[in-house]
């Protein structure tokens, strides 16, 4: 069975196809039952990822060829019907997944609200070794998971700080930097990454899959 995990932002070029890298990387190679994409609300051109992204992970394995191979590509209902779980940058993105397809809400998610419904106690047990011909977790499940717990947790009144001081618009945001300063934009881009690599922790344990080694934490994502 494979694993159909979506990042969604708005262009395609910057804040979804690094998730997508971010994620495939801290898996680790030799996932074959994994197809993680990206793709853009507003994204009509086939563009590079933006320079700022690119630079911030050309220092991961497999980085600078992600980024050479990289083109933004629009979101299609398609695209989402086939999705296990939908991660958006914002909730702007995640509107524009809904206005897509309505019935996909279930499974879509900013990246910020996808931790906050999958803080450790809330997931804990719940990849408990199966009996024997039961069927082992999904990642559908996983996502069935945080919908089952939306409305029993209170929506952070501040960001989360997951790696420096970074001011946000709306809590449950990763917010469209390209207008601030190259310093600003960096932040929020390791931000990001701490928050995917959290997001990937998280999903890893509820699937009771072996953690890549710290030494092999790189991959390739499809975007």
């Amino acid at each position: 069975m494979t694993h159909r995990l979506l990042f969604v932002c708005a262009a395609n070029v910057c804040r979804s196809p690094s998730m997508a890298f971010f994620f495939a990387n801290a898996l680790g190679e030799g996932r074959d039952d994994w197809s993680i994409e990206s793709r853009g609300v507003r994204g009509t051109r086939p563009r590079r990822m933006c320079d700022s992204a690119t630079a911030f992970i050309a220092d991961r394995p497999a980085g600078v060829e992600f980024a050479h191979e990289h083109r933004a590509a629009p979101l299609t209902a398609e695209d989402v019907l086939a999705a296990d779980l939908i991660i958006a940058a914002s909730r702007e993105e995640r509107g524009g997944v809904a206005r897509l397809a309505p019935d996909a809400r279930d499974r879509t998610f900013t990246l910020r609200e996808a931790l906050a419904l999958s803080e450790v106690g809330a997931v804990r047990g719940s990849s408990a070794p199966q009996a024997t011909g039961e069927p082992s977790p999904t990642l559908a499940d996983f996502a069935r998971l945080l919908d089952a717990r939306r409305g029993r947790l209170a929506e952070p009144a501040t960001a989360r700080r997951l790696r420096g001081p970074l001011r946000l618009a709306d809590p449950q945001d990763f917010p469209d930097f390209h207008s601030e300063s190259r310093r600003r934009h960096r932040a929020m881009l390791g931000e990001l990454r701490a928050a995917v690599d959290e997001l990937e922790t998280r999903v890893v344990g509820f699937l009771g899959m072996t953690p890549a080694l710290p030494s092999g934490r790189r991959g390739s994502a499809e975007a």
